[in-house]
């Protein structure tokens, strides 16, 4: 028997099947009440979805909160997380004082200068030596490395004093640089290290091998406190590109009594700056900067290992900045007494100093103010190749190239071992001779040099490729 379903259209035109062998009103499916409930369900749905993001991010606002209190002097809202900020600048110049101190002496070893230029993304490091003679008024001539700890000891409040020392330090610097110091970062040992770890390690071309038989036998607890000790030990490290965890890059960044001309503190400078730039070039280059989640993390672990007058906006936008950054465009100077291009010179006055060639710092803040503008004649550069290829000939091939367009090349040599990518070393603060020495190489790697005045390019097995 053929059993047949009846269909009516109501006048809301919600179609209703009712089966021949049921008669009640309980056997009736309406089309128009599933649809209410879908919309119900999908409403509520929508709702937890919902509550679930603005759970989720609100819980790492909170804890990116609790963490930038940490670091930051002033308190940090959730408005802080989202709202847009101009850096602070003068003549399109943003400078940052970066301050790496020992927390136990509050002395300051790692003193550099960041200028960064706005317009179009230029970026400027100059470290400047922790025996620098400078004048603070109140507590008379002493070394630049000590005046943090000065303003650190002066501050009753132990909430403020590494503001206070970093104020004091700001304050200092401009008088040395002639320019206006518009933020401070400080990082300490434990600080350094666990920034280092956060990125997995960075990597560090070691352009010497040396080894530093009288490095502090300092050590971190099992919950990352640091111990100073009395104590010495040997620390080595080889040349080429190394890995490096974070003890191993504090380690690279502290030592000053490194054989093979490491030893000096502006072989140690040149060092420091090394490491900054490569734990901004891990930090870009795994997008450790773009997840919220990572940089609690690392925030809340590092607490008072490191501080900074940034606010959140404003880190945000020079994280940004950094990003756009051409590290072969990047200057990398260290101030030194090297007799030819050095401003200071070395003095004994009850202990060792350097002080201005000049007698003031009228040179060094002329220095400062055109660091991007101002390169060296050619005439004053010492050009030197290497060849690190493996193929006979192939530096003296290189450096008659360059004589051909005009450059003086004062000494060709083979290198100790050979390497796949050439290199260029630059301590000319990026001249006209430098841009024609890279306009010859196809992707060359640049390298600061501690020499001043001298381009040292190692030819590789890539060369002529």
């Amino acid at each position: 028997m053929i059993r047949r379903h009846r269909h009516s259209i109501s006048h809301q035109d919600s179609v209703q099947y009712k089966s021949s062998l049921g008669g009640s009103g309980k056997g009736y499916r309406t089309i128009k009440s599933r649809k209410k409930n879908v919309r119900k369900f999908c409403f509520l749905a929508g709702i937890i979805f919902l509550g679930a993001i603005v759970f989720y991010f609100g819980s790492i606002g909170a804890s990116l909160i609790s963490a930038a209190n940490e670091v930051m002097p002033s308190n940090v809202s959730f408005k802080d997380l989202v709202s847009g900020s101009n850096l602070k600048e003068t003549d399109g110049i943003t400078n940052v004082l970066l301050l790496g101190r020992d927390q136990a002496a509050q002395l300051t070893d790692t003193i550099q200068v960041i200028r960064i230029r706005q317009r179009d993304k230029k970026v400027a490091m100059v470290s400047i030596p922790r025996d620098l003679q400078v004048t603070v008024p109140g507590d008379g001539v002493q070394k630049i490395n000590a005046v943090f700890g000065q303003g650190y000891t002066a501050e009753t409040d132990k909430n403020k004093k590494v503001d206070a020392g970093a104020n004091l330090s700001m304050k200092t610097i401009e008088k040395v640089t002639g320019v206006p110091i518009h933020y401070y970062i400080t990082v300490d040992f434990v600080g350094l290290k666990d920034i280092v770890n956060s990125l997995g390690g960075v990597n560090v071309d070691v352009e010497k091998a040396f080894t530093d038989t009288s490095y502090p036998k300092d050590y971190f607890t099992k919950d990352g406190k640091y111990v100073k000790t009395d104590g010495f030990e040997t620390f080595s490290v080889k040349a080429g590109e190394q890995k490096m965890d974070g003890i191993t890059a504090l380690k690279y960044a502290r030592s000053r009594h490194g054989s093979n001309g490491e030893g000096s503190d502006f072989a140690r400078a040149a060092r420091q700056q090394q490491i900054i730039l490569a734990i901004k070039d891990k930090a870009l280059s795994i997008g450790f900067l773009a997840n919220p989640i990572r940089i609690t993390e690392m925030i809340d672990s590092l607490g008072g290992h490191i501080r900074t007058s940034m606010g959140v906006s404003e880190i945000k936008e020079l994280v940004n900045l950094l990003g756009q950054v051409n590290q072969a465009e990047l200057v990398s100077k260290v101030l030194s007494n090297d007799p030819k291009e050095g401003l200071l010179i070395s003095v004994d006055e009850g202990g060792y100093y350097l002080k201005p060639k000049t007698g003031n710092f009228s040179e060094v803040q002329k220095f400062f103010k055109s660091i991007f503008d101002t390169g060296l004649s050619q005439a004053s550069i010492d050009i030197e190749v290497y060849n690190g290829s493996g193929v006979t000939g192939l530096g003296t091939q290189f450096a008659k190239l360059l004589e051909k367009d005009g450059l003086s090349v004062s000494k060709i040599e083979s290198n100790p071992e050979n390497i796949e990518r050439t290199v260029i070393y630059d301590g000319s603060n990026r001249s006209d001779a430098f841009s024609q020495i890279k306009a010859r190489l196809e992707n060359p790697k640049i390298e600061s040099y501690n020499q001043p005045s001298v381009i040292k390019v190692i030819v590789g097995k890539d060369y002529g490729k």
